[in-house]
Parts: structure tokens; C-alpha cells; sequence
């Protein structure tokens, strides 16, 4: 008997040996080199984005290989800024790439950016920097264990939205300025509050401005007045290149084994509580869409399997470390002591 349908995709990774055998790939030195790195997307992988070093703040795209039907569902232009902002984070200030010989190639690399050099061979380069620069926002996971296994609370954005419309997400949203006021005012356990503090030590957040955005967030969409205690920290995804709006989110767990949750807000259709496998099952079929840090999230719960594995992970992997440019640690994450 089969066992519960796997999203065919989540974000880019860095590729294994594995991957590049099944693309087929001859790159020139190591792959995962100090000089060099190599993307892969789609499982099994359907496309590969491969850079090295040339000169102190310029990388060249020396590979770009992406499948013609996952071409079509967009992930050549999401690997192309995943492997931009790779880049960006490796020194680069330049990337350059050889002048593409096939048109839907030279199109792609003409909407994120590259242009002809004045002086070159036809060469097409783009200039690299961290912009526009990402807001900060929260989004909250309600999670619980329902009688078809692993549920969570999910919304049906709107499909006029301006960011991420039609899509499935979980409730939050940007921190507004009342947000830090808010923070500080909450009570709360020094144990508490010290345990958050060594969580988004790395990301550069203010644990009580998170908590009272994600407090804040779920009563006006969903209804539920929450004790910010319950909220665990879980992740964080920065919004990758190539994006008009980009947004820094940190993302909560909330277990909640009672049905506190309504549907509340205008910027979505429809709330529900689902089942994660169906939630997968429906987001392959093409019925639902989700964006690339939402399949992860979500992939990595229907490999966790249960409340327990879930909460289990979430008291025990320490450090939350920001996933930049949606290039994420292999999944489920291993748990590590707290420090």
C-alpha cells in the first residue's frame, strides 16, 4: 500500500550527488566548493542552477538547466533569483551569465535583471544587491491532532491580493509600529521570555514584538485570544530576490487541540482546519497553491507525522536560523540542545 501523497517541490536546496547524477550534470571543480555552488529544485530534480567565483565580487552563472514542464509552472525564474541571492550572500556584487542561445532563456534572465556589458561579448550581467529591503511580519501555525492525523489551520487568500494572492498561508501578517508598544507590555514568565530570546537570537527580531504581532494577528483573523506562552518559535524565511514586496517572517507553532479558530479576516475567502496529508494531496492535484516557505513548512510536518514529533522538534532544536533566498536546511530539521 502506497503511503500518503510528497509535494513534487518545496524551495531550491543545495544539490546532492544524487541530484546531479539524475541531471546529468559536468561541472567544472567541486560543486560545493568555497568558489563555486550548485542549486537543485524539485524532488525528484528537475532543475539545477550552478555558479562559481571569477573575481573578488563577481560570480558567473555558469549552468542554468531547468525541465520544460517545470519550466512552465514557473521555477526557472524562482531558481534564477534563489541563485541570485545565493550569490549575493557569497560576495557577489556582479553576476554575470553567457549570452543564452534559446529565447525563452534570454527572456528569463531580461525579467530578472541582465543586460548586455557595454564592452563585452554579448556577455549579459546584473547587479546584485539586498533590495527592496524585507518587512518584518509574523505568521502563526495552529497545529493539532485531529482523527485523519496531523491538521493545521489554513487560510484561501483572496485572489485580488496584492501579495501572494489566491494561495494557501497561515494567519499573520506584518508588525505594525503599535506592535513594539504592545511587546512590552506583555507578561510574561522571565523563563518564558528567555527561552525566546535564545531562539530568534540569530534573526535580528525582538522576541516580545513578535509575540504580540502574532497575538495580535490571530485575534483579528481568526478570533482566537491567545496566551503568548503557547506560541513556539518554529522558523524564519526572508522572501528571496525578484520580488516587489519582500517580508522578513518569523513563524510560530501553536499547538491547540480545541476549536478556537474561526474565519475572520477580508484578505481571505475561506479558513479552515486540514488535514495535512489532504492539504498535500489537493496542492498537487493543482486544486490548491502554495508558496515555496508554505510547502516546505508544510512537508516538513507531514514528515514529523504527529503532535508529538512536531512539539517534540520544537522544544528541542534550539537556534532558529533564517532561511534566506528559500535555499533551506535538509527537512525534517535534527534537534539540537537548547544553549
Amino acid at each position: 500500500m502506497s503511503g500518503p501523497r510528497r509535494l513534487s517541490f518545496t524551495g531550491p536546496r543545495f544539490a546532492t550527488a544524487d541530484d546531479l547524477t539524475r541531471l546529468r550534470a559536468d561541472l567544472p571543480g567541486d560543486p560545493h566548493g568555497p568558489g563555486a555552488f550548485t542549486l537543485a529544485i524539485g524532488r525528484p530534480a528537475v532543475g539545477f542552477a550552478h555558479a562559481v567565483a571569477v573575481a573578488p565580487g563577481h560570480w558567473h552563472l555558469a549552468h542554468l538547466h531547468v525541465e520544460r514542464d517545470a519550466r512552465r509552472r514557473g521555477l526557472g525564474r524562482y531558481l534564477l533569483d534563489c541563485a541570485l541571492g545565493t550569490a549575493l550572500d557569497r560576495g557577489a556584487l556582479r553576476l554575470t551569465v553567457s549570452p543564452p542561445s534559446r529565447a525563452p532563456w534570454r527572456a528569463l534572465c531580461a525579467r530578472a535583471g541582465f543586460a548586455p556589458e557595454e564592452y563585452g561579448d554579448g556577455t549579459l550581467a546584473v547587479a546584485l544587491a539586498d533590495e527592496p529591503p524585507p518587512r518584518p511580519a509574523v505568521s502563526v501555525i495552529p497545529v493539532r491532532q485531529g482523527a485523519d492525523g496531523l491538521e493545521v489551520f489554513i487560510q484561501h487568500r483572496v485572489r485580488t491580493m496584492d501579495a501572494f494572492a489566491g494561495v494557501v498561508v497561515f494567519p499573520g501578517g506584518r508588525v505594525d509600529p503599535a506592535d513594539e508598544a504592545s511587546g512590552r507590555a506583555l507578561t510574561l514568565a522571565s523563563a518564558v521570555l528567555d527561552a525566546h530570546a535564545r531562539s530568534w537570537s540569530a534573526t535580528g527580531h525582538d522576541p516580545r514584538t513578535l509575540l504580540a504581532t502574532g497575538v495580535r494577528e490571530l485575534a483579528e483573523e481568526t478570533g482566537a485570544v491567545v496566551d503568548p506562552a503557547r506560541l513556539l518559535p518554529w522558523d524564519n524565511w526572508i522572501t528571496p530576490l525578484g520580488y516587489a514586496r519582500r517580508f522578513d517572517v518569523a513563524f510560530f507553532l501553536l499547538p491547540d487541540d480545541a476549536d478556537t479558530h474561526v474565519h475572520s479576516t477580508t484578505e481571505a475567502t475561506a479558513s479552515e482546519w486540514l488535514a495535512v496529508d489532504e492539504l498535500v494531496a489537493r496542492t498537487e492535484a493543482g486544486v490548491l497553491a502554495m508558496v515555496p516557505p508554505t510547502r516546505t513548512l508544510v512537508d516538513e510536518l507531514q514528515r514529523l507525522g504527529s503532535l508529538d514529533a512536531v512539539l517534540g522538534l520544537a522544544r528541542g532544536m534550539g537556534t532558529v536560523v533564517p532561511v534566506r533566498h528559500d535555499v533551506a536546511s535538509p527537512r525534517p530539521r535534527s534537534m539540537s540542545p537548547r544553549r
